[in-house]
């Protein structure tokens, strides 16, 4: 690797050791959870294709699913009986039991996306209610990526419980040159509100005969449907002319109505995103009061010390520039940006998954991006700031009001700030995290 490159991952690494007190007792990993499961949960209020992942809410025009698709909102009532494994297989599993627990789900969801609707508020529950998000150190927890498969959803109806599954005999299908299969959505199981789910690892019927055998022939298919097919089902021929519950996918996005759902999407998330990008610049004091996150003393830092390393960084920087002459202020201040903001922050943004305990699709990823950007945007010369809203994306467009009266501001204000760390101060620090970094959990995490 070229050394540059290579003294980019040192700057990057050392950030991310020492920003990891900020994330465990500061409000910049409260802010940053807060965002995104503000913007999960955005997402999911509206439908989402299970495949493509496209999404009727979004910051991205090209993760938009077209607006001509009718559905409905259920609510219903879901037992829980499962467990989540932990990444490390040497911990025991976590076994959640609840009881009726209400879920907003959609007649258009898939089974999958029910299972995972439940899943998540069954976690968030759990956590709220016994376990912190960040491992504690005592009990070294991390929490492995859910295979859905490993979970069973029943419905149950007259006294009779139905298993439901992505794909089974009475799928969809649509036979031309390519055949498709469409998968299996509340509607057409005929799911009401106030019905009765069961989510559980455990398997109470002999359903194997109901699963759709696979076949590599067969293409999945979910929202966006193509024009041309003759329907059928795999259990009736005879039905082949049945009408498709979901509407064609159009061709043609309406810039317009793009513009009102990104807009809208934006409106619901803001205030979240303001106060995220507000404490990366401010000294707001560090607290850790939610029950989500850990509070355990030894990870309480002094509000004084919260950017210490950051201004540390900073000062090296300058100090650099003045050896070798260099005294363009904005040429300094792009060096800050790319050790501070696109090493580190700008990353993180995009992979929370990489902090909390959290998984994040594509249409997730699509969406942070964009907030990637605008925080990139909010740090750049004001010169670019001004003539960005014609060569931007749409995405960064519609925050153009935000940026240049508010983001930019508190940008400069922290990037152009001149507060020397004392050489002790730094060392006094540095010991600290070298003293945390012995933690089991630190180690675990951490790196």
């Amino acid at each position: 690797q070229k050394p540059e490159s290579i003294a980019e991952l040192i700057v990057e690494n050392w950030l991310t050791i020492c920003m990891y007190e900020n994330f465990k007792a500061c409000e910049e990993g409260q802010t940053l959870f807060s965002l995104y499961r503000a913007l999960k949960c955005q997402i999911n209020s509206g439908l989402v294709d299970e495949f493509s992942k496209k999404s009727q809410y979004s910051l991205s025009p090209s993760y938009l699913l077209p607006n001509n698709l009718d559905y409905e909102t259920l609510n219903v009532f879901v037992s829980v009986n499962v467990q989540i494994k932990m990444m490390d297989a040497s911990i025991n599993p976590w076994t959640i039991s609840l009881i009726n627990i209400p879920i907003i789900i959609l007649s258009l969801d898939t089974v999958s996306q029910v299972k995972a609707k439940i899943l998540d508020k069954a976690i968030m529950m759990y956590l709220k209610g016994e376990h912190s998000l960040f491992t504690d150190s005592e009990n070294k927890q991390t929490i492995a990526e859910s295979n859905l498969d490993n979970f069973l959803l029943y419905f149950f109806h007259n006294k009779v419980k139905v298993n439901l599954a992505n794909f089974d005999k009475t799928s969809i299908l649509l036979p031309g040159k390519k055949k498709f299969i469409v998968a299996n959505t509340m509607k057409h199981y005929n799911i009401k509100s106030d019905n009765k789910l069961l989510l559980t690892s455990e398997n109470l019927l002999n359903f194997n005969e109901r699963h759709l055998l696979t076949d590599d022939k067969l293409t999945k298919i979910h929202l966006l449907i193509p024009k041309e097919a003759e329907i059928s089902t795999i259990e009736n021929k005879k039905n082949s002319k049945k009408k498709l519950i979901f509407q064609p996918a159009v061709d043609k996005e309406n810039i317009n109505s793009s513009l009102f759902i990104l807009l809208t999407t934006k409106k619901n998330i803001n205030d979240f995103i303001h106060n995220f990008f507000k404490s990366l610049t401010t000294d707001i004091p560090c607290q850790s009061n939610s029950k989500v996150f850990s509070s355990q003393s030894s990870y309480q830092i002094n509000q004084e010390r919260k950017f210490f390393h950051v201004f540390y960084l900073f000062s090296m920087l300058e100090d650099i520039a003045t050896s070798i002459s260099i005294n363009d202020t904005e040429e300094i201040k792009s060096w800050k940006i790319n050790s501070f903001i696109n090493a580190f922050w700008s990353k993180a943004i995009r992979n929370p998954n990489k902090i909390f305990s959290v998984e994040v699709d594509s249409s997730l990823f699509a969406s942070l991006n964009v907030i990637a950007e605008v925080l990139l945007t909010s740090c750049s010369q004001e010169s670019s700031i001004l003539s960005f809203k014609t060569g931007s994306s749409i995405s960064t467009q519609i925050f153009h009001e935000d940026i240049t009266t508010t983001y930019i501001h508190w940008w400069n204000s922290f990037l152009n700030s001149k507060r020397k760390i004392p050489e002790e101060d730094i060392v006094s620090l540095m010991s600290d995290i070298v003293e945390k970094y012995e933690l089991e959990e630190f180690k675990a995490n951490a790196l």
